[in-house]
Order: structure tokens, then sequence, then C-alpha cells
């Protein structure tokens, strides 16, 4: 979602540079990878506090919980802890922080109605009325087409991050 729209003006600016995109990765995989020397450049959306190889801060990103604004005022009305939430396997590569996320929020969601690691599908449930998500605005924004999303929540913000590997 960032670096991809980016990609025909860069290699247009720097043509003798060969590019290869390696497949989606789980963190603990980028983290081994970016150890064992085998990723010179990776840009990572990190939870705050995240810790990550030697990274510049390219930006904030923010978070918070979304849901259809139909959804929205029951929300507020039951505490939002007592939602239906639609959130990724703890363990998932698409995890990215979001049962820290809530727990920063003091929120510990009662009610997971559905779970599945790639967070677009998450959204569109949610766009389809079927529970609350906590995302990143960025994937809110590119999979809500109809913006029937609203956040009701914010979180802290998530940073872009810029791993290049010192040997480069």
């Amino acid at each position: 979602d960032f670096v991809r729209p980016q990609l025909a003006s860069f290699q247009d600016d720097y043509p003798d540079l060969a590019l290869t995109f390696l497949a989606d990765r789980s963190r603990a995989q980028l983290r081994q990878d970016i150890k064992g020397g085998k990723v010179d450049v990776a840009v990572v959306t990190a939870a705050p506090g995240e810790q990550t190889p030697v990274t510049l801060v390219l930006g904030q990103v923010p978070c918070g919980i979304y849901c259809r604004q139909d959804l929205a005022a029951d929300l507020m009305a039951d505490g939002i802890a007592n939602a239906p939430f639609l959130l990724p396997p703890r363990d998932a590569s698409a995890d990215l922080g979001t049962y820290d996320g809530l727990r920063r929020l003091g929120i510990v969601p009662r009610r997971v109605v559905a779970t599945s690691q790639y967070h677009d599908v998450l959204v569109r449930m949610a766009c389809k009325g079927r529970g609350a998500v906590f995302s990143i605005q960025s994937l809110v924004e590119r999979h809500d087409a109809e913006k029937v999303l609203r956040c009701v929540m914010n979180g802290e913000p998530y940073e872009r991050r810029l791993y290049i590997d010192p040997r480069v």
C-alpha cells in the first residue's frame, strides 16, 4: 500500500537499480531475514514501541477502532469491549500489534466474531456491518470504497519505518 504506488516513478529515476520484491512475511521471519542479510531494504509499519532493527522513521500512521456508523451508537452505549470484533489470529503476521494496541486503549474484546490473517478481509467485513476492527487508517481508506466506516476510538499512531542494510 505504501511502496507500490511509487514504484514506476522510482524505476524512472533509478533505472540502473534492480528491484526484487519478496512475498509478505511474518514479523518474526522478516526480522530473521534482516539479521541473516537476506533483505537490503524494507518498509515496515510498526506498532508503537515495537523493536525493529536499525530503521529510520518515515512518518506516523493513524490507527483506531473502526466500524459502520449504525454500529457505532450501539458500541458507545454497550461499551466498546462488548462490541463484536473482527481480529487477526493472535500469532498471525497480520497481527501488527493489534492486541497490544487494543490493550493500550484499555480494551479487552469480549466478543470476537471472526478472525482473518488478512486486514483487507477484516476491513471489508466491517464495511458489511459484521463488527468493529482495529486497524491503521491507510488500510481502512484503501479497502472501504464506500466510506461507510467511522473511527470510534483513536489509538496511538503506528510508524512507517525504513530499514536499509548498512552493508548496501
